[in-house]
């Protein structure tokens, strides 16, 4: 049996053991008790940091073989002076001159002058300065060069290494001097000698700010950085100082090349023990110093991590196996603690090769390493006192669930049984305890089946694995009580692993199947109408398909749209839109078959399944009667509501073998049916699919043409009638098609609509309008406001801002220059989102219009919640306004709510004298019609602006 250990209180043993081990690796940390073992693992860390040799550093050494060819140590200075003079004409980048000129050339004192002159001609020599200890007790103090040297050099670098307790050289200060750190180290003063940007050099660790600011005359450091050696001695390219000297063909191969000149042979100059990779060995001190200068030009520099996030790290990896203990088995002890110990080597390993921060692990490694052993005691004290609770905890939970649990030996006598099995069987505990399971449970697979016994269990459990019967069983108590269970049976076993007995497990699941069948239904069936819904249907169909293969049947799929539905739907409410749902479903059930499925098939559409037809004829009574029962009033409250159907019928296998096809042909009838009027039923023909193939055809060409740029857009003058001045246009729509001419709107434009395409197409437009309003403004055209009409579906888009906005970022117009028009419909759909997307729209600064103003419901107090600019009057009101009083009088009271309202009104659809004369007599502010002009391809638009100043002569009019 699984356990948890119990958690521990915060303030118990082991809290306190957490943060005594926290604190001991605190304090190996902050008083540096492990420094030793840090290095070693430094020293290993480096092996990460092997590279090839820079080949922009280069050493001259001062060797035996320069020893034997130019004679005893110390050399004449004119000799140096030589050699710094062959490299500055070689034009390296900057000499590092590792030796100490601290006093005069007693036997040649022109010497000194000779190189000195050297010095200043190249410009790029560093000399050193040496910190030397003067007595016991006293400070460091500095060895300079000769006045006249220093003077002359491109710069002084100190040379100062820092050893480590163990004698070996890891890091350097990269500023140290007497009073304050004011000479660079060695390499970084070649690197400033060179102008080399040293900005992001001095990245080191600082000293303490009281040791900088000690008033005390002493030796100071700032900057430490740790030297990821990349080599062994004589890692980088060597050359021999007698060589170079000598040999003419040596010192042009050193140009651009940092040159470190120093002594490597014994004797002369110093040595030191580095934990460089590779062979052990000791280097150079100007060995020391190109593995610097290597680590500066490289930027490899590496810091230790600061205190504090030293500490903060340490505590996590200590303090996160701690909390880990808590909730993980027992053998996970072990490999956690090794996991997190490997975990700070690991962190430490690639923080020194990543981020160039060293972080000593051996704190953290050796803490975890001490808490294991206490951890592991006591969570063995835990699991002992967790067995105990573990065992009345089990008893308690047996008693609790919700299933029933039976436990017997290895022959079937009951040992135990929880209190749900006491309720189940219809026994207690005390009465069963010693019985066969036999006498006690009645299970049978199904109400009318035989028992199961106790043998039948046992033979499930002969392999030994757990057994879950998952089909209902029926268990029947001795009071007679009946249920539906679903049985488990479990083996218990010894330690040998035999079978001692076995643990059953009864859940109760009447209630679950009773939901079950009930989801089910409403799964398969329509949640208003209790009809079949569309997943049923489809199966139903799929059935009568395999049987009218089988037996050479016909049928027939009848599909029903209700005519009027949605006004009755918006107009009076969902609630009336489902009671007469409801009882349309009704209706269906009364006038069809027994053997016949009527479905919802989503909305107010319908789709009936008639099996087993004669003829055509038996489809068509069937649908003239569904006619006459959906055509009858519908009563609501005492008032009467009407819809008629629309009726399409698709007859197996005349109109197709599929499910799908026959579905789609009969969609296609009913489609044609309400394109026809409603109120009727229709078989499916090919006329109907050459209907719909046609319009597919048509949507395929739109999108071809839309890429192709078929589309154009025309412009129909709006004139101010009195003084027959163009105070404006709209922009229509036109394809010309490259084999059948010029399409008209009405053709295309619903299809566009319904198809979706009429975003892309309305983009389009937009944006043509504002490129031929720039075209007309860079041309000195007459500035013309030109009306863009907006569909429904374009007017919703989540981008139309956008849209717009980018359209007149794009080509700069003046956004006065463009408008836009909405159906007075469309306002009235959802007002709040309505009003608020044309404010978005004003605030670019375009114009708003509504057309076909009149036609709509809207009430007159909602234009006052728009930023509305002008009204359009319906030509519906234009075209017998001169003899249609109701007319007259509806196209008189817009321009006078127009006017009351401050807005624009424009009359739409003029064609004769009469028209135009009505609406100049009652100042109506524009007209638009072919009384003066037709829509205009963009060129004769241009033309007429261009030609007559945008002003119309009155014998242009077509009377």
């Amino acid at each position: 049996m699984k356990f948890k250990l119990p958690l521990r209180n915060p303030l118990s043993d082991g809290a306190v053991f957490a943060i005594a081990l926290l604190a001991l690796s605190w304090g190996l940390i902050c008083f540096d008790t492990l420094g030793r073992w840090d290095q070693l693992v430094y020293d290993a860390e480096l092996r990460f940091f092997s590279r090839p040799a820079n080949q922009e550093i280069a050493i001259i050494a001062i060797d035996e073989y320069s020893l034997q060819r130019l004679g005893r140590w110390p050399w004449s200075r004119r000799i140096h002076a030589d050699l710094i003079d062959k490299l500055t004409a070689a034009g390296v980048k900057a000499i590092g001159l590792d030796v100490i000129f601290a006093e005069p050339d007693a036997s040649d004192p022109e010497a000194d002058e000779r190189l000195a002159q050297s010095l200043r001609r190249s410009g790029r020599v560093v000399l050193p300065v040496l910190p030397e200890r003067s007595s016991v007790t006293s400070g460091l103090s500095a060895t300079l060069p000769l006045p006249s040297l220093a003077a002359s050099a491109a710069g002084l670098g100190h040379v100062d290494i820092e050893l480590d307790e163990d004698g070996i050289a890891r890091s350097v200060y990269l500023k140290a001097g007497i009073d304050s750190p004011t000479w660079s180290f060695f390499a970084l003063a070649m690197l400033e000698a060179a102008k080399t940007d040293t900005r992001n050099s001095l990245s080191g660790e600082r000293s303490p700010r009281s040791t900088l600011n000690d008033s005390s005359h002493f030796w100071k450091r700032d900057y430490l950085i740790h030297i990821p050696f990349c080599g062994p001695s004589e890692h980088f390219p060597r050359f021999s100082y007698a060589e170079v000297l000598n040999d003419e063909t040596v010192a042009p191969g050193l140009r651009d090349k940092y040159v470190l000149v120093g002594a490597t042979a014994a004797g002369l100059g110093v040595t030191l023990a580095t934990p460089a990779p590779g062979r052990t060995a000791s280097m150079s001190g100007i060995e020391f110093n190109a593995q610097v200068l290597d680590t500066l030009l490289q930027g490899l520099a590496v810091r230790k991590l600061q205190l504090g996030w030293s500490l903060l790290l340490t505590a996590a990896l200590v303090l996160c196996p701690v909390f880990a203990f808590n909730f993980l088995p027992l053998r996970w002890t072990l490999p956690v603690t090794v996991l997190f110990s490997l975990l700070a080597v690991a962190i430490s390993v690639i923080w020194f090769r990543v981020f160039l921060l060293w972080y000593p692990p051996t704190a953290a490694v050796l803490t975890l390493s001490l808490g294991y052993p206490f951890w592991s005691w006591r969570r063995l004290e835990l699991a002992v006192k967790a067995l105990h609770e573990e065992k009345e905890r089990a008893s308690a939970t047996l008693n609790s669930i919700g299933d029933a649990v039976i436990a017997t030996d290895a022959v079937g006598i009951v040992q135990y049984m929880n209190p749900v099995a006491e309720t189940l069987t219809g026994y207690d505990l005390q009465q069963v305890q010693g019985r066969h399971i036999d006498a006690v449970l009645t299970v049978r697979t199904s109400q009318t089946q035989a028992a199961i016994g106790f043998k039948g269990f046992a033979r499930y459990l002969k392999s030994g694995r757990a057994v879950k019967l998952t089909d209902p069983h029926f268990l029947k108590s001795h009071l007679g009580k009946e249920c539906a269970v679903r049985i488990s049976a479990n083996p218990i076993r010894e330690p040998s692993g035999k079978i001692r007995g076995m643990v059953l497990g009864l859940s109760d699941i009447t209630e679950t199947l009773r939901i079950t069948r009930q989801m089910a239904y409403l799964a398969t069936h329509d949640n208003l109408t209790q009809l079949p819904n569309r997943n049923l249907f489809e199966d139903r169909l799929a059935q009568a398909i395999a049987n009218a293969q089988r037996q050479r049947l016909q049928f027939a799929v009848i599909f029903i749209d209700l005519d009027g539905f949605k006004k009755i739907n918006d107009g009076m409410g969902h609630a009336v839109g489902d009671m007469l749902l409801t009882e349309v479903a009704r209706r269906l059930r009364t006038h069809v078959r027994q053997s016949d499925t009527a479905a919802r098939w989503g909305g107010d559409e319908f789709v009936l399944l008639v099996e087993r037809l004669a003829d055509k004829a038996a489809a068509a009574e069937i649908a003239h009667k569904m006619v006459g029962a959906l055509s009858q009033p519908f009563d609501f409250k005492g008032q009467e509501l009407y819809v008629t159907p629309s009726i399409g019928i698709s007859l197996f296998p005349g109109d197709g073998t599929e499910a799908e096809t026959l579905l789609m042909r009969a969609d296609a009838a009913m489609y044609e049916v309400k394109q026809s009027g409603g109120n009727n039923f229709r078989f499916y023909s090919e006329d109907i699919n050459d209907w719909a193939a046609e319009r597919l055809v048509l949507e395929k060409e739109m999108h071809y043409a839309l890429r192709r740029g078929d589309f154009e857009v025309f412009y129909q003058p709006q004139i101010e009638p009195h003084s027959r001045r163009i105070i404006g246009a709209e922009a229509l729509i036109r394809w010309r098609h490259p084999e059948k001419g010029l399409i008209a709107p009405a053709k295309f434009v619903p299809l566009a609509e319904e198809t979706g395409l009429i975003n892309p197409l309305g983009k389009w437009i937009i944006q043509s309008v504002c490129q031929q309003i720039k075209a007309w403004q860079m041309g000195n055209i007459p500035a013309t406001c030109v009306a863009v009409n907006l569909s429904p579906r374009q007017f919703l888009q989540s981008d139309l801002f956008d849209q717009i906005a980018g359209a007149l970022d794009g080509t700069g117009i003046n956004p006065a220059l463009l408008k836009f028009e909405i159906t007075e419909s469309l306002v009235m759909k959802d007002v709040e989102r309505v009003a608020a997307t044309l404010r978005d729209i004003r605030r670019l600064g375009v114009k708003v219009s509504i057309d076909d103003f009149g036609t709509g419901y809207s009430s007159l107090s909602f234009l006052q919640r728009f930023p509305i600019d002008q009204l359009k009057i319906d030509q519906s009101f234009v075209r017998q306004v001169a003899s249609n009083t109701d007319d007259a009088a509806i196209a008189q009271a817009i321009i006078v709510l127009a006017r009351s309202l401050r807005m624009k009104v424009i009359a739409e659809g003029v064609e004769t004298r009469s028209q135009m004369l009505f609406f100049k007599d009652r100042n109506c502010d524009g007209i638009q019609g072919h009384y003066y002009c037709p829509a205009l391809p963009a060129s004769d638009m241009t033309r007429l602006l261009g030609t007559t100043g945008g002003v119309f002569a009155a014998d242009r009019a077509n009377n």
